[in-house]
């Protein structure tokens, strides 16, 4: 009898250990941590040429910022968490920075989207409800020219929640920007012609550009016909790329994040007299860089 007491006395104190864990997990159940997010948009686009740029792509048009939520299940499925998601208008300051700040739910695994875009650009129809979210481009009704379509997204993978955290968010553009400039105005004004009542438009052939793209894997869907950005004037914001051209057309065009091309043609027109349009075929396009198509091209 005197071997049993020890015995039993020892199970007792496994069984308080246990007792004790299982306070412990009960009580983490529904806590909260603070998740802080600094979102830095990246300014200008990138170019394989190096020259001097202001104006177009320099990030200040997208000043809305959309924040999604995603709880993400052992299955790698989401689900859309609408009461922790929102939209921060002007939201970002001179640095082109942001903050979100969130309560996410300790034990729980979060992929979080940032979308950013200038707040008049109706072009965009964000999906962001279900479990494979998207943005959607509407090409039937793009203006050349627009500097507002300029926009910037990232779709981070948060991780497991099991305390406070800093994260620092880095935007990228899912556009790629297509510029066309030229050297030649001095003759155009020496014929005569009126160049504020010059105008361009730009089309894309064969649904070579995308208009929806799905933000946890990035990939684009591509429109099935062709796509028209409709004429506008001639594009005032700021140097062409490459110093001794002056602008003629400027567009955001969705695409991928590999290299790819596209056969494009640029149609001007200047004060009711018989314009021309300008063919180019493979034309290297890939998403946060920018193409430059220049000459004497009037």
């Amino acid at each position: 009898m005197r071997k049993t007491f020890p015995l039993l006395a020892l199970g007792a104190l496994f069984l308080l250990a246990a007792c004790a864990e299982d306070e412990s997990a009960a009580s983490n159940e529904g806590q909260t941590h603070t998740v802080t997010f600094t979102i830095q948009q990246p300014g200008l686009a990138k170019t394989r040429q190096a020259a001097s740029w202001t104006g177009y792509s320099d990030g200040t048009k997208a000043t809305t910022l959309y924040y999604a939520v995603y709880q993400v299940d052992s299955n790698g499925t989401l689900t859309h968490k609408p009461n922790i998601s929102g939209t921060k208008e002007a939201a970002f300051d001179d640095d082109l920075q942001a903050t979100v700040t969130l309560e996410l739910v300790n034990g729980n695994t979060y992929d979080v989207l940032f979308w950013a875009q200038a707040p008049n650009a109706s072009i965009y129809t964000l999906a962001l409800e279900n479990n494979k979210p998207y943005v959607t481009i509407g090409t039937d009704n793009l203006v050349s020219s627009t500097e507002e379509y300029d926009a910037f997204y990232k779709f981070h993978e948060l991780g497991l929640i099991t305390g406070d955290m800093e994260e620092t968010i880095t935007l990228t553009r899912p556009l790629a920007q297509l510029n066309w400039g030229t050297n030649d105005y001095a003759a155009v004004l020496a014929a005569h012609v009126d160049t504020a009542s010059m105008q361009t438009a730009l089309t894309v052939i064969d649904g070579q550009v995308g208009n929806q793209l799905y933000f946890a894997d990035g990939s684009v869907e591509f429109a099935s016909e062709d796509v028209t950005y409709t004429a506008n004037t001639l594009p005032r914001g700021g140097s062409f790329p490459v110093d001794g051209y002056e602008y003629l057309n400027m567009n955001y065009l969705l695409f991928t994040a590999d290299k790819g091309t596209a056969d494009v043609q640029l149609a001007i027109t200047a004060g009711g007299m018989d314009g021309h349009t300008i063919e180019v075929s493979n034309v290297p396009l890939q998403r946060n860089y920018r193409t430059n198509i220049y000459g004497s091209l009037l």
